[in-house]
């Protein structure tokens, strides 16, 4: 069902556009495409829309000075009939329909959208066979090479402490810690640390949410969010490489607090920093274990056996200072996790052979990665400048809500090493293999 709240006449008109802000064409020095007249833009554009269907964009502009014989672009009946569909061109098209009709023309509430669909299109294919629309199936403005989505990235320079103790200092805004300083590794199971995550321009001040600063939205909120709001479907359309920047800033506004999956996969797979964490994760958690089992085996036994026995990591910061776990290189990594917290888990095998004077490794490594998504009060996007506090009111009025970012990645690591007890050396085994 549509309706007039579709769009309103106190509502911005860059609520319409998917892309192009602000819409008035005063500072547009551009002609129209194969225009008929030599009048200046300004002259005769009087509103202006962009419009998405499934098979491409349409421009509509309503005209003035332009004589009703004169026909401008071409009225595409099918492009339209899909831009009536789509939820973010309905905007468009509303406010089209109330700026060509005049206040008060909008037809009965309840209508359906089939019924919409057919009566816009009459109305649009009046005004432009009238000469006071000019329809275009394609923008006359060229698509943007490049477009900025300036939503600041998650946690650059501040990090929320962990609870449980971990080889790492605070200091500041930042975690530092010495190179030599490694997670710690434990006999059990799986079992999560403790992370005590910080709840950005909600928070207290101790982790916790300060309900007190809760509150309602204003007319300047909604116009704020709608501008957002465009900002992201542009960046959808246009920045594939931002996919999961895009996913997670639109859970942000329109998930309700629903905890985000995300890939690790596609982070190490993607982004120079991911593979480096996974290095050293592996790197990790293979000492860890062979650390584990020294203490399990302290003398070389007098026959082969076998031991299993299941790991666990403590939390391990990724992002801060330490080289080993760098934070995110690529622009989508960034905007999508930033800093953010991993622990690992494993299940260790290791077949012990006297004979041969060494131990066979198969581990199975679970990195556990959680981030909590929302802004922080102080901070801003290191590209455009842009502070976190334009979308940390969206926290505090609820039109946005923080939400738990969440994902796993598991691999298999195999290798042989000298019977122990071994230094910690940090040197690869020459025979390792790391499989899915």
């Amino acid at each position: 069902m549509l309706h007039k709240d579709h769009a309103t006449e106190t509502l911005p008109v860059s609520k319409c556009t998917i892309y192009l802000e602000p819409l008035s064409w005063k500072d547009e020095r551009s002609e129209f495409m194969n225009s008929p007249f030599d009048s200046g833009i300004d002259d005769v554009i009087k509103d202006r829309w962009l419009l998405r269907g499934r098979f491409g964009f349409l421009e509509a502009v309503s005209v003035r000075g332009l004589p009703s014989s004169t026909a401008v672009g071409d009225f595409n009946r099918s492009l339209l009939d899909n831009a009536v569909r789509d939820p973010a061109s309905q905007r468009a098209l509303t406010d089209m329909y109330l700026k060509l009709q005049g206040p008060g023309s909008w037809p009965a509430q309840g209508m359906t959208e089939d019924d919409f669909a057919v009566h816009l299109r009459r109305t649009l294919q009046s005004a432009f066979r009238r000469g006071s629309l000019a329809v275009f199936t394609e923008p006359l403005r060229p698509l943007p090479r490049t477009y900025d989505f300036p939503v600041p990235p998650q946690k650059h320079t501040a990090f929320e402490p962990p609870a449980a103790p971990y080889l790492i200092a605070m200091a500041g805004s930042g975690i530092v810690g010495p190179p030599t300083t490694f997670p710690a590794f434990t006999e059990g199971p799986a079992i999560r640390p403790n992370i005590k995550h910080d709840h950005g321009f909600l928070d207290d001040g101790n982790g916790n949410i300060d309900n007190s600063k809760r509150r309602a939205a204003t007319f300047e909120d909604y116009r704020k969010y709608v501008w957002w709001d465009t900002k992201l479907e542009g960046a959808q359309v246009l920045r594939p490489d931002l996919k999961d920047a895009t996913d997670a800033y639109s859970n942000f506004l329109h998930g309700d607090g629903a905890q985000w999956n995300f890939s690790y996969d596609k982070f190490v797979r993607g982004d120079s920093s991911g593979k480096t964490v996974l290095e050293s994760a592996i790197e990790d958690v293979r000492s860890g274990a062979i650390a584990i089992h020294d203490k399990k085996v302290p003398t070389p036994p007098a026959a082969q056996r076998i031991d299993q026995f299941d790991i666990v990591s403590g939390v391990i910061a990724v992002g801060g200072k330490d080289a080993r776990y760098p934070y995110p290189d690529t622009e989508n990594w960034q905007k999508a996790i930033g800093a953010h917290f991993i622990w690992l888990s494993a299940s260790v095998k290791v077949i012990t052979d006297p004979k041969a004077k060494t131990r066979a490794f198969t581990i199975k490594m679970t990195l556990h990665a959680e981030d909590m998504y929302n802004f922080n009060p102080g901070m801003k996007d290191i590209a455009t400048g842009t502070p976190d506090s334009d979308n940390g009111r969206f926290e505090l009025c609820g039109l946005g809500k923080e939400f738990l970012s969440v994902s796993t990645l598991t691999r298999e690591i195999t290798f042989t090493v000298p019977l122990g007890p071994l230094p910690d050396t940090r040197v690869q085994p020459p025979d390792q293999k790391v499989s899915r």
